[in-house]
């Protein structure tokens, strides 16, 4: 009689135990896939939003993220999030080739950090 009352409370914690791991495993999945779906729905936002391009011509045209291909020239205004890597190839600041670029969104480091222009289109610029 004791060994049949052992087996049976055996049995309900073996239930108890695997139940609750499937309901851990259940809420996990539950909740990546809500973080999935919203990111997807940040990812369409900022890849439909407009960006700055030079063209052939020289001339700045208006266009998608999602169609801004590698290589390309950027037109970037202050304060304008850029969801890319990108090389600064010129600044406003003509003698030092400066800027100041936030990448909280990338590591959460609030503090600023300076980049260069790169050497040769910051000669190019002042030689003009």
């Amino acid at each position: 009689m004791l060994a049949q009352c052992a087996v049976i409370v055996i049995f309900l914690l073996t239930l108890f135990v695997i139940g609750t791991f499937i309901a851990v495993l259940a809420i996990s999945a539950i909740k990546e896939a809500y973080e999935d779906v919203q990111r997807d729905k940040s990812d369409n936002e900022t890849n439909t939003s407009l960006c700055e391009v030079v063209d052939d011509t020289g001339k700045i045209i208006k266009k998608m993220w999602r169609d801004v291909q590698v290589g390309e020239i950027l037109h970037v205004q202050k304060d304008e999030q850029i969801p890319a890597d990108i090389v600064v190839l010129s600044t406003t600041d003509l003698e030092h080739g400066l800027c100041f670029i936030d990448t909280c969104n990338i590591d959460g480091e609030t503090n600023l950090k300076t980049m260069n222009a790169l050497e040769v289109s910051e000669r190019s610029e002042t030689e003009k």
